[in-house]
């Protein structure tokens, strides 16, 4: 005859385990799903100021799929150094907006993109994605460089932040 074990009790809930990359995981996950509505407009917008569904939009899928790859990434690494230096969750909410304003979202960054400053957009990853997205649904030109930077990004940030999250999981709840 066994005991079976008991039910955990809501009093015990500090003594379970819970896989602490799981927080960085469902906040991109969050934030994901979050801006599928939006894209729903921009598809609405652009059937309506003109543009022809066409199958390269189903190209967007795997863009927002790398894209929210990246985040998790960006998101392990921020969660790291922050665990590290609690200052750094105040400078990256600047340090996204920089991103976002370098990147072409308020202004055409074509004719800034394509000067002596092509170096800096082809290195921001931002603008690598926003490009390659405009190009799923409004056919805009998209350069390899784009994508290869787009690429490896992703990877570098993901790898790199998933290994230096995981070197100071140990120490996460402890200070």
């Amino acid at each position: 005859m066994s005991v079976a074990e008991p039910s955990l009790l809501p009093w015990q809930l500090n003594q379970t385990f819970l896989a602490i990359g799981t927080l960085p995981f469902t906040s991109t996950l969050t934030e994901t799903l979050s801006m599928l509505p939006s894209f729903l407009v921009i598809g609405v917008v652009a059937v309506v100021t003109g543009e022809t569904p066409s199958p390269r939009w189903l190209l967007l899928i795997p863009v927002m799929g790398v894209f929210a790859i990246f985040n998790l990434g960006a998101g392990l690494f921020a969660a790291r150094a922050t665990s590290v230096v609690r200052d750094v969750q105040q400078i990256l909410p600047f340090v996204f907006r920089i991103l976002l304003y370098a990147s072409g979202v308020l202004f055409s960054a074509a004719e800034y993109a394509e000067g002596s400053y092509r170096w800096f957009f082809t290195l921001n990853p931002v603008y690598a994605f926003l490009t390659i997205a405009r190009w799923t649904i409004l056919g805009s030109d998209v350069s390899l460089s784009l994508l290869l930077s787009a690429g490896i990004w992703t990877a570098v940030i993901t790898v790199t932040g998933f290994l230096w999250f995981r070197a100071g999981e140990a120490s996460y709840g402890r200070s």
